[in-house]
């Protein structure tokens, strides 16, 4: 079984691979930023895969805009349904 581990192997470029059992280096895909060059090593070698980073942050972003919407939203389905009970009672 290989070990996967990640190298930079030219300027802002980090490659995926294994050292085969002549010591040559066997890579399987490159990646600009380190960060998802660790992730993919962390997966192949038996890690779970991770969300994006990127799409938790913006989600953890937007949480407060999000639970003002759902607030919102809540509330005027009860002023709805208050006036709809209240025209029904007449």
């Amino acid at each position: 079984m290989n070990q996967w581990v990640y190298k930079q192997t030219d300027a802002g470029v980090w490659s995926v691979g294994f050292y085969n059992p002549h010591g040559g280096w066997e890579s399987v895909s490159h990646h600009d930023d380190p960060k998802a060059a660790a992730a993919q090593v962390h997966y192949l070698n038996g890690g779970t895969k991770e969300p994006d980073d990127h799409g938790i942050k913006d989600l953890l972003k937007a949480q407060p805009e999000l639970m003002n919407l759902m607030e919102r939203y809540i509330k005027k389905s009860l002023e709805m349904a208050l006036q709809e009970a209240k025209h029904e009672r007449r």
